[in-house]
């Protein structure tokens, strides 16, 4: 996973909008985009510090040290490095700067996204293969980033799934151009899954984001089927996406196997009148810490 901006290479930054202000101080209700250099100075320190949590967790990665330290590592580092920031000293409340995406560390069969809870027994093994994906954020502009690392000799089918993975994703890198159609890096993604003999993980979606939205509607589909479709549309200058790439070995099919689930986003477009206090003062904490 990598968060990239669709930009024509001949703009230039500075004809962009002027700096943008935090949101505490934003009277304004329109969401603020990578057309403006103060955006993208938010998006470049939270890619730095995401990109910074991601080389630790990976260099803590050995035999023997559980999945849930692993994650520790990478809130804590996430958490320290945006307090850190001089330059956002104005973001005070934790909602403001901080987490958009928990760490996640993904072992061997386990697709993504596993964030276990404190009491998690589970550790690393030599020869696993380890996914990591995680997201800083600044002013609600995210960062995500992923990778993938086998502890011992990579071969196999491990390296092929591995190398269909890099390999769709630098094809997205480079396809992700105004003019250009979502349809269009599905397609590679498919031809790269095809190359290695893997197959892209079913119902995998790449989301524009945007200030506070993580998942925008505006979406890219790793693989095209009849069951599962996605709307096609132009890519535009300054528009944000997180590219989230999964290749498998098998079908390319997830199996739900009861584990309990650990990430949960609030969908702000429902309302409920909670009666309970303690409902009421649980919604306002995740308001306040997590408004990604």
């Amino acid at each position: 996973m990598a968060s990239m901006e669709v930009d024509n290479q001949n703009e230039n930054e500075n004809n962009s909008n002027n700096d943008t202000s935090s949101k505490s101080n934003n009277n304004s209700t329109q969401l603020l985009d990578a057309s403006s250099p103060g955006v993208l100075k938010k998006y470049k320190a939270a890619g730095i510090i995401s990109n910074t949590a991601l080389h630790r967790v990976l260099s803590a990665c050995r035999p023997g040290i559980k999945i849930v330290e692993l994650c520790k590592i990478g809130d804590q580092c996430m958490t320290e490095e945006t307090e850190k920031l001089e330059d956002y000293k104005d973001l005070k409340s934790r909602g403001q700067k901080g987490i958009c995406f928990p760490t996640c560390v993904s072992v061997n069969e386990i697709a993504g996204h596993n964030s276990p809870f404190t009491d998690d027994k589970r550790t690393l093994h030599f020869g696993d293969m380890i996914k990591v994906d995680l997201g800083a954020h600044i002013d609600g502009f995210c960062a995500v980033v992923a990778h993938t690392i086998v502890l011992g000799k990579c071969e196999g089918k491990k390296a092929d799934a591995i190398a269909a993975a890099w390999s769709a994703a630098q094809s997205a890198l480079r396809l992700l151009k105004p003019k250009n159609k979502n349809a269009q890096v599905t397609l590679a993604i498919e031809k790269s899954a095809k190359t290695f003999k893997t197959e892209p993980m079913d119902s995998v979606l790449s989301h524009e984001m945007r200030q506070y939205v993580i998942d925008h509607d505006n979406t890219i589909i790793s693989k095209d089927t009849p069951e599962r479709k996605v709307a096609e549309f132009e890519f535009e200058e300054h528009q944000v996406f997180g590219i989230d790439i999964m290749m498998s070995s098998g079908r390319g099919k997830a199996v739900d196997r009861g584990e309990r689930c650990t990430i949960y986003k609030r969908n702000v477009e429902i309302e409920y009148p909670l009666k309970m206090k303690t409902s009421r003062e649980l919604l306002k904490q995740i308001n306040k810490q997590y408004p990604t």
